[in-house]
């Protein structure tokens, strides 16, 4: 009875380890090419998994999916597609669709402009829209914490005032030469004289190819700034309207005159009690006396 009794316990164990739903499926493209390492999700879970070499995968849960449920499908460079699940989910087929948003992107480097998909430098990019969402005063620091590999540093917390751009670190002890060099609209300039509804992009290149377009001033990385143009869909005004108030919740209450000598009598008293007193207190044209000297 006790051999049949140990001999049951990795059966028990067995049974209680094995999921209690299992999702299977195929992730592929809309050439039914396989898509390799797609993140397949139950949307409001830690649940997940990926798919194989073969665009398959299978999902163990704890449990039985409630109704409504879905699962989530997603892979850099296609569309995340929402799968729901049903009854007769047996083997989910899931089909992704490229996303061509960002492969098609036109960024603007130093000898003209390039889809992002043909890039093979190193750059970071952001848009106007962007950089008017983050809701700051000037343009450098719009780009702090904007773009990965540009440091942003705040010199001074004066409203207005410009912040400390570096991109490829420290350069030279010279003071400025770690500084980037700035282009607006291949002009040079200065990023304080930008007005932030102006700006239309913003590509820093951050490599050593930098300096091959532009020369030692580009040793520190380059800023390139393309601004607003006109175009043909009318005229349109914007205007934009901030107001701030700076006034104090509340106010301490302050001592008189007659109440700081008070204090100031009370101290050299502690200090002295046979010493002097630095006035006679008087109350007023009453002619009361508050204070003396002892």
């Amino acid at each position: 009875m006790l051999l049949a009794t140990v001999g049951l316990i990795p059966f028990l164990a067995a049974a209680q380890s094995s999921p209690a739903y299992t999702i299977q499926g195929a992730v592929r493209t809309t050439t039914d090419a396989p898509v390799v390492g797609a993140t397949i999700v139950l949307e409001g879970t830690q649940f997940g998994t990926t798919s194989d070499v073969t665009g398959t995968f299978t999902l163990d849960l704890k449990q039985k999916p409630s109704q409504g449920s879905a699962l989530s499908v997603s892979c850099i460079g296609y569309k995340t597609k929402r799968i729901p699940l049903t009854e007769s989910n047996a083997a989910i087929s899931v089909v992704l669709e490229e996303d061509n948003n960002l492969l098609d992107e036109v960024v603007v480097i130093g000898y003209g402009s390039v889809q992002k998909k043909d890039l093979t430098g190193s750059l970071s990019s952001i848009d106007g829209g962007a950089i008017l969402n983050r809701q700051t005063q000037t343009v450098s620091m719009a780009l702090q914490g904007a773009m990965p590999g540009v440091t942003v540093t705040r010199t001074n917390s004066a409203p207005g005032q410009s912040a400390t751009i570096r991109i490829r670190g420290i350069t030279s002890m010279t003071e400025g030469a770690s500084d980037p060099y700035v282009l607006i609209d291949g002009v040079p300039g200065n990023l304080s004289d930008l007005n932030l509804t102006d700006v239309a992009n913003i590509t820093v290149l951050k490599d050593a190819a930098s300096a091959s377009i532009y020369g030692s001033q580009a040793a520190a990385g380059v800023i390139l700034v393309t601004t607003k143009r006109g175009g043909n869909s009318g005229t349109s005004v914007t205007y934009n309207y901030t107001l701030g108030l700076d006034f104090p919740t509340s106010m301490p209450d302050y001592m008189n005159a007659v109440d700081y000598m008070k204090a100031v009598n009370e101290l050299n008293y502690n200090d002295f009690p046979g010493g002097w007193m630095v006035a006679d207190l008087y109350e007023g044209r009453s002619g009361q006396l508050l204070e003396s000297q002892p």
